[in-house]
């Protein structure tokens, strides 16, 4: 029987197609006791010939197994790295590499006050985003606007004390954010979960 594989790569998607072999597959010695049973009597009485109905069967018993069980039987899924999208808006995710490396340069400059970083980096999504982008980048920015103002009016009721504090700890951020910027992704992935 023919099988048709779909295979999952990020953005892409790859057909393949894999003739599966008839006969007891050969990861049933690690199969948990009850699903293991059922395979070896599935496919017990099978003489050669066509086994349609038998594999259909062994993929109803596969069906079955947790996704622990699973990760005993066939292995660890393949890393991913959708962390990397995690919380990234579309827009973002849609940059060509040159205009990624252009915006950062601009928003995660913290040398930058943030009226004039939000005033350039509005400037270059006029210049460089159309369609569905621009109207990703312009829903995400008037978010980004609608809280710095909440922000700022919360500041503004802080005390002096306070607000010298807060300026300090924003300084450190500021550090922390460099760093960060500057990360390479192996380095990223080493740390995911960590910071």
């Amino acid at each position: 029987m023919l099988l048709k594989i779909v295979i999952a790569f990020g953005l892409g998607v790859a057909w393949a197609e894999e003739q599966i072999p008839c006969g007891l597959p050969p990861f049933t010695g690690k199969l948990p006791e009850k699903q293991g049973i059922e395979m070896k009597a599935t496919w017990a009485n099978y003489t050669k010939g066509s086994c349609d109905d038998l594999q259909e069967h062994t993929f109803a018993i596969l069906d079955t197994l947790t996704p622990e069980e699973r990760t005993v039987v066939f292995g660890a899924p393949p890393q991913s790295d959708s962390f990397e999208h995690e919380g990234v808006p579309m827009f973002i995710r849609m940059m060509n590499p040159e205009n990624k490396k252009a915006f950062d340069a601009i928003w995660l400059n913290s040398g930058i006050e943030d009226d004039v970083k939000h005033k350039k980096v509005s400037e270059f999504a006029k210049q460089n985003f159309k369609g569905d982008q621009l109207s990703n980048f312009n829903s995400w920015f008037d978010e980004v606007r609608r809280h710095k103002a909440a922000v700022d009016e919360r500041i503004a009721k802080l005390s002096k004390k306070a607000k010298a504090t807060l300026k300090k700890i924003i300084k450190i951020r500021a550090q922390e954010q460099d760093i960060l910027a500057k990360m390479s992704k192996e380095v990223a992935r080493e740390l995911h979960g960590l910071i």
